[in-house]
């Protein structure tokens, strides 16, 4: 039972530095003038006007996208030390179950560092920050 909420925290982990990478190169594109309309210069797409610079594209697809990620994480977080503490608390004073029990809390609080981690250094690459 325990061994596929350890894959997902790996699987989460490569996931998340994964996205950036994605993301870092994605704004730079994004971010270069050639890939951009000239200044004052407008639009229109199916009828909507579009947006003239980065920040609309990462506001569209970015940010969104950021906030499901950290939302899902969040929740995989709490799932992970609930379940942790259920395991403590069932280990009956088994020392290699308290151990496990400790070891996934620690793996979890672990997990929260790296996101939020990996989140500042998001709010350093994207221009304008992230979840504005």
């Amino acid at each position: 039972m325990l061994k596929p909420i350890m894959n997902i925290q790996k699987k989460l982990a490569v996931l998340s530095l994964l996205l950036t990478g994605v993301l870092a190169v994605t704004t730079s594109a994004t971010a270069s003038a050639a890939a951009l309309p000239a200044a004052g210069q407008n639009f229109a797409i199916n009828g909507q006007a579009a947006c003239e610079d980065a920040a609309c594209i990462i506001d569209r697809y970015v940010n969104p996208g950021i906030a499901l990620l950290s939302a899902t994480v969040a929740v995989i977080i709490v799932i992970s030390i609930v379940v942790a503490g259920i395991q403590y608390s069932a280990a009956g004073g088994d020392p290699s179950k308290v151990g496990a029990a400790k070891s996934r809390i620690g793996k979890s609080l672990a997990a929260l560092f790296f996101f939020f981690f990996l989140y500042a250094f998001l709010n350093y690459i994207v221009p304008g920050g992230v979840g504005k």
